[in-house]
């Protein structure tokens, strides 16, 4: 798990780099990835507190990261014409999220 995590993070800051020399992204856009990184710093937070959440809370945690990955995708489709590195790096986020379970 921590391999992965590790991955994530890495995949995270080629992201921040990304979006700092990308300049054709609408403010929205950007807020919304911004958005989506702080997310997940969020739960890998959790994740290496070891957090065990109550029965309710994980379901409600569930649902968040389900919501996650959905806005992470929605936002790969976003850029798939404009930005395909971009794109790329957000499907290589997903892909991180997948392995660790999230």
């Amino acid at each position: 798990m921590a391999e992965h995590s590790e991955q994530l993070r890495t995949t995270l800051v080629e992201l921040h780099d990304q979006l700092a020399k990308t300049r054709e992204i609408t403010p929205e856009l950007r807020t919304l990835l911004s958005e989506l990184a702080t997310d997940i710093e969020r739960v890998l937070a959790e994740q290496a507190e070891g957090q065990s959440p109550s029965t309710a809370a994980a379901s409600s945690r569930v649902g968040q990261r389900e919501s996650l990955v959905a806005r992470l995708g929605d936002a790969a489709r976003e850029f798939e014409d404009t930005h395909p590195t971009l794109s790329g790096t957000i499907g290589s986020v997903i892909d991180a999220l997948g392995q660790m379970g999230i």
